[in-house]
């Protein structure tokens, strides 16, 4: 293994990886990035074959672009770069993230207990999707970030716009999400639950995104949420509801409706992981499938 210092030295390309790309930065010998990033974008919606070829796509041209700066090794996200900073598009001197985003609790435990194993650093912040109908990180994933002291930035508060108030039961929007044809906006189930939370909002005098922002913050596992307002009147929609708490009694209402730690149909965007995609691995071989 190259040490640190000796590959910043002869150069190392900084990766980090987003939901649609990868940014590589070549890293001064101090760590530090140096101009602007490189992008090598894939698209991750599909079958596992088309995203793990998009991704192996990716990486071959992150390793030809290494090959060609010279570069002696590939650093990715925040490994070892506890005193490293990178430029992101939203900013500069932004540190290098230690964010994972989606992952299963099991999958948190592991890293947990490989950064305390091998003393490397070790993971801060989970960023999962959470909303009223789509609850399941209740049942493990927060009670373990709670437990190693991880934050969480939740994602799609809104449940990706049915939570809005747009999208009703044999009535369609005509937004550029409907465009799309995203499934989870034509769910029955999840409709008919956006019907009730909608009378629930109607008697206590909230409007549903106020409601639904105010239910997921008042988990104690939650730290944060990520909201994506697309004009100002969203946004300003949002942060008129910023200040509002549920009672005890509202939060009773909705867990009569999507029961705790339990989802609603799914999000297009839902992660699967390859236990679940790939039936080979949920399958003996046929000759293996028999009881006797």
């Amino acid at each position: 293994m190259l040490p640190l210092q000796a590959a910043l030295a002869r150069g190392v390309v900084a990766v980090d990886m987003n939901d649609d790309h990868l940014a590589a930065w070549r890293l001064d010998p101090h760590g530090n990035p140096v101009g602007e990033p490189n992008r090598y974008f894939y698209d991750l919606t599909g079958s596992t074959t088309h995203r793990d070829a998009q991704i192996r796509h990716a990486l071959t041209r992150l390793v030809h672009h290494t090959r060609a700066t010279g570069a002696a090794a590939i650093a990715v996200e925040d490994l070892d770069f506890t005193d490293g900073r990178c430029r992101e598009k939203h900013g500069r001197n932004k540190r290098f993230r230690r964010l994972i985003s989606r992952f299963p609790a099991s999958d948190i435990v592991e890293a947990q207990w490989v950064a305390e194993r091998r003393g490397l650093v070790r993971f801060r912040t989970e960023q999962p999707p959470y909303s009223i109908l789509n609850r399941s990180i209740e049942r493990e994933v927060l009670p373990v970030c709670e437990r190693y002291g991880m934050g969480t930035m939740i994602w799609s508060p809104l449940a990706g716009g049915l939570l809005t108030g747009r999208y009703r039961k044999d009535r369609q929007a005509d937004t550029h999400r409907a465009a799309f044809g995203f499934q989870h906006l034509r769910d029955e189930r999840r409709l008919h639950a956006v019907e009730q939370l909608l009378l629930v909002a109607d008697k206590t005098g909230i409007p549903l995104t106020h409601l639904a922002m105010a239910f997921a913050i008042a988990h104690p596992g939650v730290t944060s949420a990520i909201i994506g307002p697309r004009t100002m009147d969203h946004l300003d929609d949002l942060l008129a509801g910023a200040e509002i708490t549920l009672p005890d009694d509202v939060l009773d209402e909705i867990d009569a409706i999507v029961p705790p730690g339990t989802d609603v149909g799914t999000l297009d965007m839902a992660y699967n992981p390859p236990a679940i995609e790939d039936a080979a691995l949920r399958r003996r071989p046929a000759d293996g499938r028999s009881a006797a």
